[in-house]
C-alpha cells in the first residue's frame, strides 16, 4: 500500500494514519490526509491531499 508524502509550497504533507486503521494492500494515500480511529481503505481506493 503506497502511502505517499509531499512536499506544496516547502512543507512536507505526509498522511497521518490512526494505528487502528484497515487499508487495502491496492490502496494509495497521498499528500495531507489525517485518518481517525478505525476508518477502513478499501481495494483500489485513492485518496489525494495534494491541493491546497
Amino acid at each position: 500500500m503506497p502511502i505517499i508524502s509531499i512536499e506544496i509550497d516547502g512543507k512536507v504533507k505526509a498522511p497521518e494514519i490512526d494505528p487502528s486503521c484497515w487499508i487495502s494492500e491496492s490502496a494509495w494515500i497521498i499528500g495531507d490526509v489525517k485518518m481517525g480511529p478505525d476508518n477502513v481503505v478499501y481495494q483500489g481506493v485513492i485518496i489525494r491531499g495534494d491541493f491546497s
